[in-house]
């Protein structure tokens, strides 16, 4: 169990996987997938049934997947040397994965609406400092004298969402709210980070300090190892999907807030904060905690390294050796990262919308940022297409696109905020994407633009 889990903290420190929260989504007119990040924003359609969607994010400081791994026989291996080349004085890795399997939006009158969604999300923070991979693979003879602070920071877990949201208006304020109900299906997450190496400028001893704890629960009902000798991690989705997880012992409770505010026929703002709450875990708990000081002589990773590349789990058994985890079974809690979202949005005509946006994200004392400015066109009654530019994780191209196509009552919508990156994911650092159909029914607000 130990060597499964910390092969995949370690792994994530080095490596990308699968692909920040979107920006352009809520851009887009008529969509009723606004409301994932501002409650307040519903669709004026009677009926909207939202078919199974999937949305998935990336960004990792360093650099992309194709920048940093070499791929030998389906096998992926850390290039430590483009790694070390990139890593800056703080390293963050955020990768979320959002299927939506089904929603339901009822507008009651003009002025209330309800909605119903289920989705199974995946979500995995971790932050790293550059002497991590310093220390472990070029060595503490750059650090004589000194005490340096290597210990990663991990939150990942999987879960249900159960929401059920309303929105009332009051003249020229919609007002929206959702409470969401919880239920964990796995976790693997630090909530104590302290681990630092001290080499002594005399005899070149190295000291250890530690106060590190690795909670898990339910990991193994969760992900698939097929290999420890290269980084082959994927979810089991029978387990992932299976009821079980419905009822599980691991649950909490989120809230997203939000409200609209039409200042005139053509300017509008809004505000909304998403995703406030956390999930208690309770089942099938393991804590590795290493707490103390240690002496010893060295670190020896030269059986894992092949030149510049590292197969990261063959590393695990030194580091498990050195640490000298202990193992507790006690219970604990996650929060989730909560956003806040402030927009403006301007009807220059009839066909054009300009937009601008402020995002912030908060996890565990962070905060990531993003601006973005955004026009949206109406061709047709039926098409609808946008362009975005937003500055966010320290980038600056990220050029998004947008469409949305109505045929009969089926609404097929595509949304990115980077479209380069959404189209060669693995060469980029910062990537998302969403995609989906809606069916909906009743009047709409829709121009008679042919």
């Amino acid at each position: 169990m130990f060597k499964k889990i910390f092969s995949l903290v370690l792994a994530c420190c080095f490596l990308n996987s699968l692909m920040a929260q979107e920006l352009s989504l809520q851009f887009v007119p008529d969509l009723y997938q606004n409301v994932k990040i501002n409650p307040a924003l519903v669709p004026d359609q009677r009926l909207v049934i939202a078919l199974p969607g999937i949305y998935g994010s990336y960004f990792h400081t360093p650099g992309s997947v194709a920048g940093l791994v070499n791929f030998k026989d389906k096998e992926g291996l850390l290039d430590v040397s483009k790694l070390l080349a990139n890593v800056e004085s703080t390293n963050f890795l955020k990768v979320n994965l959002e299927l939506e399997t089904v929603s339901v939006h009822f507008r009651v009158n003009d002025k209330f609406s309800l909605n119903l969604n289920h989705a199974v999300k995946s979500n995995s923070y971790l932050k790293y400092s550059d002497k991590l991979p310093q220390v472990f693979w070029e060595g503490n003879a750059q650090f004589i004298g000194q005490e340096v602070a290597f210990g990663p920071d991990q939150q990942s877990f999987a879960y249900n969402e159960i929401g059920l949201g309303a929105a009332y208006k009051i003249g020229k304020l919609t007002i929206g709210a959702k409470a969401k109900w919880l239920t964990g299906i796995g976790d693997i997450s630090t909530d104590r980070t302290e681990a630092s190496l001290y080499t002594d400028d005399d005899i070149y001893q190295l000291r250890l300090s530690t106060d590190y704890r690795i909670n898990s629960s339910t990991f193994d009902d969760v992900l698939l190892f097929d290999t420890l000798s290269g980084y082959d991690v994927e979810y089991d989705l029978n387990d992932v999907f299976s009821f079980k997880n419905f009822t599980t012992e691991n649950t909490g409770i989120a809230f997203d807030l939000g409200l609209d505010f039409e200042v005139n026929d053509k300017l509008s703002i809004g505000a909304s904060i998403i995703d406030w709450g956390k999930i208690d875990w309770t089942k099938d708990i393991t804590n590795f905690y290493s707490q103390g000081t240690s002496d010893f002589n060295g670190l020896d990773f030269s059986s894992v390294l092949s030149g510049d590349e590292v197969s990261i789990s063959s590393a695990v058994d030194s580091i498990e050796n050195i640490f000298k985890f202990k193992e507790t079974n006690n219970d604990y809690s996650t929060s989730l990262a909560p956003k806040v979202y402030v927009n403006a949005r301007y009807q220059l005509n009839e066909r054009f919308t300009l937009g601008g946006l402020y995002y912030g994200e908060f996890y565990r004392g962070e905060t990531f940022s993003a601006v973005a400015v955004s026009t949206q066109a109406k061709l047709l009654k039926t098409l609808t297409v946008g362009a975005s530019y937003s500055i966010r994780n320290e980038t600056y191209d990220n050029v998004g696109l947008s469409a949305t196509y109505k045929l009969g009552p089926v609404q097929i919508y595509a949304v990115t905020d980077n479209v380069i990156a959404a189209i060669q994911p693995y060469k980029s650092k910062n990537v998302n994407l969403r995609l989906g159909l809606n069916l909906i029914f009743g009047s709409t607000s829709e121009s008679a633009i042919e």
